[in-house]
């Protein structure tokens, strides 16, 4: 019966219902999604050919760290051994340049909060080294 009737025209789609949805979307995205703060640590470059002299200087302060969050303090001839970082601040000289060694299987981030705690210690003047300068 169906076959014999004439088709029936179809009705347009209402964009104000498919608005509506796309607006409660974008709410519902923007109230339940977290902002992350970002920030960034001021650190110096160690230039290749200043790096060999710097180790023959007395007052040059190394600051290994190490991957189970333990470092070591290499200031001059003294030589600490693995330690708490909170522990191995306390044998850095504040006003004095602090070189930090990460160790090659820390993550960036563990990198960066070894840095924020240095400043938190009131240690502003730190340089990224590698362990060549060792």
């Amino acid at each position: 019966m169906n076959a014999l009737l004439p088709p029936r025209p179809r009705k347009a789609i209402s964009l104000t219902a498919l608005i509506d949805v796309v607006f409660i979307l974008l709410m519902f995205f923007m109230l339940t999604s977290s902002f992350t703060q970002w920030n960034s640590q001021q650190i110096k470059a160690s230039v290749g050919g200043d790096s060999v002299a710097a180790t023959q200087d007395k007052d040059m302060q190394f600051l290994l760290l190490m991957r189970d969050g333990q470092a070591a303090v290499f200031k001059g001839s003294e030589r600490s051994g693995a330690e708490p970082l909170d522990q191995a601040l306390l044998r850095l000289d504040a006003k004095a340049l602090v070189t930090l060694i990460p160790d090659a299987e820390l993550t960036v981030q563990q990198i960066l909060d070894s840095i924020a705690t240095l400043r938190h210690a009131e240690i502003t003047q730190i340089s990224l080294g590698q362990s060549s300068q060792l």
